[in-house]
Formats: C-alpha cells, sequence, structure tokens
C-alpha cells in the first residue's frame, strides 16, 4: 500500500522536506515535511472512518496540491475509494463532474472550506446533490483514538481514475492497490528514482501523470517533489526550466506541447541564466 511507504518515510527521515509548493510558480515557497503529512493524513483517517466511509466512494475537488494529497492518502489509510477530479468552472466542466458523481456513484464530497459554497452554487441544481455530505479536509483537528489502516488487501481499488471525457462522458477506470505499486515499481525501474532525487511537477495532480508518475512516486521513494500549477507554467514556461535548474531536478517531464512551448516562448538570452 502507497500509505505504508508515506509511515515509513516519515519514521526514517521526518524532518525531510518532501514537497515544496511554489506560490507564485516562482520565489514563494511552502514546504511540508513527511512527518506532517504523514500526522495530517492520520488525523484526516480518523475522521474518515468515524463517518463510516470506508469503501465508499468520495470526489476530492481541490486546487493545491498539498490539500489534495493529505484526503488522497487519508482515504488510503482509512479505506475509503477517492474520486480525484480537477476544479472546474463553466457548463461543460460542471456537467462533467455531475456525470462522473452519477457513475461513480459518490457518497460525499472532499475539498477546503472555502469552496463548499461556490460548489454548491454550481451543482445546487442537479437532482440527488442537495443530500451530498460536504467534508471540509482543512478543518479537520485531531481527535482521541487511533485511526488502523483499513482493508489491507492488494486487489481493494486505491482510486478510479476517469478520462477527460473530451470525446463522450468520463469513462471510470479502477486502480487497485497491486496496481499502483507495481506501477511505481515500473516507474522506479524505468527512471532510477531514490530517495536522493528531486523530482519537478507543474502536471495536474488529478490525472495519472502528475498523480502517479510525480506526485505518488516521491512518497514512494521517499524523495523531494517541487510542485507548481499549470497554470504558472502555462503563463510562463521559463518557469519550468528556471525551477529545475534553480532546485537542482533530477526527474522532469510533461508531454510534447510543453517542449515545444519552451521553444517558441523560451529567448536565447534568458537559457544563458540556468544552469545546464
Amino acid at each position: 500500500m502507497i500509505i505504508n511507504y508515506l509511515f515509513e518515510h516519515s519514521c526514517k527521515c521526518p524532518d525531510k522536506t518532501a514537497f515544496i509548493v511554489l506560490e507564485d510558480g516562482e520565489k514563494m515557497e511552502r514546504r511540508i515535511s513527511y512527518s506532517e503529512l504523514a500526522s495530517r493524513v492520520e488525523t484526516l483517517a480518523l475522521h474518515l472512518t468515524y463517518k463510516q466511509l470506508e469503501e465508499k466512494r468520495v470526489l476530492l475537488i481541490y486546487q493545491d496540491i498539498v490539500e489534495f494529497l493529505i484526503p488522497f492518502l487519508a482515504c488510503q489509510y482509512s479505506g475509503v475509494i477517492p474520486v480525484p477530479v480537477p476544479y472546474g468552472k463553466g457548463n461543460k466542466q460542471i456537467s462533467r463532474l455531475v456525470n462522473i458523481m452519477d457513475d461513480a456513484q459518490v457518497n460525499a464530497i472532499l475539498c477546503v472550506d472555502a469552496s463548499i459554497a461556490d460548489l454548491r452554487g454550481s451543482l445546487g441544481e442537479f437532482p440527488g446533490f442537495q443530500k451530498m455530505e460536504f467534508i471540509p479536509s482543512d478543518l479537520m483537528q485531531s481527535l482521541d483514538g487511533e485511526a488502523k489502516i483499513k482493508n489491507t488487501s492488494a486487489e481493494a481499488i486505491a482510486f478510479i481514475q476517469y478520462t477527460s471525457g473530451s470525446t463522450g462522458k468520463p469513462k471510470g477506470v479502477v486502480i487497485t492497490r497491486k496496481n499502483l505499486i507495481h506501477n511505481q515499481q515500473l516507474i522506479k525501474d524505468t527512471f532510477g528514482c531514490d530517495e536522493n532525487s528531486v523530482i519537478f511537477s507543474w502536471l495536474p495532480f488529478h490525472h495519472d501523470m502528475g498523480l502517479i508518475g510525480n506526485i505518488l512516486h516521491t512518497i514512494y521513494v521517499g524523495c523531494i517533489c517541487v510542485v507548481m500549477s499549470p497554470f504558472h507554467f502555462i503563463q510562463r514556461p521559463q518557469r519550468w526550466l528556471e525551477g529545475i535548474s534553480q532546485y537542482q531536478i533530477t526527474h522532469s517531464g510533461g508531454p510534447n506541447f510543453s517542449y515545444d512551448m519552451c521553444l517558441d516562448k523560451v529567448s536565447p538570452d534568458e537559457l544563458k541564466k540556468l544552469d545546464r
């Protein structure tokens, strides 16, 4: 289970930085250590256990990587099945969310407290939505008690990944815990990441490349991951290259269009400033 790797690293190197979030895409850093991440995951997992959501599906709607990762891992801990989706606006994105909620038979929505009013306003007119429970993961305080890892079967569902829905209704792919760990080992064998690696990711964390290849792979190997919003990359592609240079990144990647954007928009003078 991926959650076991988190707690293994939090015991082995509690003060080590797990994630560095570039909040402005450049210099404004927010860091979270392995021990802090594990503690927040355990706290939320206990709340989810008390809500009796084991083996039920919950929608994860977040804009911030850390605020997303904590409930995602807490779901792994408590046996809840997370369904990651983008925080979208507009009729097309809202329609996509509704289709996913219906197809996945979602029982609750995990998000930050500040998002609840906006989501209620966007989704409130759809049938059945009024009864949907919202769980503000950022407001959960420590509780008395001890959460125990639920359903440790390798065949248990780790999460459900949905397609973009650009050519039809979004389709869900069930990823088991066995699938996830096997894939992580293949990624490690292919790219050679270890605890000394430093990953850089601007990819959406609800999609497989950003989530499995970067975010969860960081947890798997116990390295450091520097993350930036995809919007900051689109606004100024050289931020990606500058981040690779500044943080001495060992592993990073993206789809073809991102390399084309760098070729088109990064000038030779800007390239001279990078550590190549």
